[in-house]
């Protein structure tokens, strides 16, 4: 599903398989494309992190 959050946090939904998530308090954003495991990640530049399933 995509997410985008309402001005007061809730979630707007749209569609199957991707989600957006903005953490305020963490000063992030999570874009997540697929519902598959994770299996390592890793920081590819300062601040940006990727995560990989076992097929990387």
């Amino acid at each position: 599903m995509l997410y985008f959050p309402n001005s007061d946090g809730t979630p707007i939904s749209t569609g199957e398989c991707q989600l957006v998530r903005v953490d305020r308090e963490a000063d992030a954003v999570y874009l997540e494309l697929t519902s598959v495991p994770i299996q390592e990640s890793d920081e590819v530049a300062d601040g940006i992190i990727l995560d990989y399933d076992k097929d990387g």
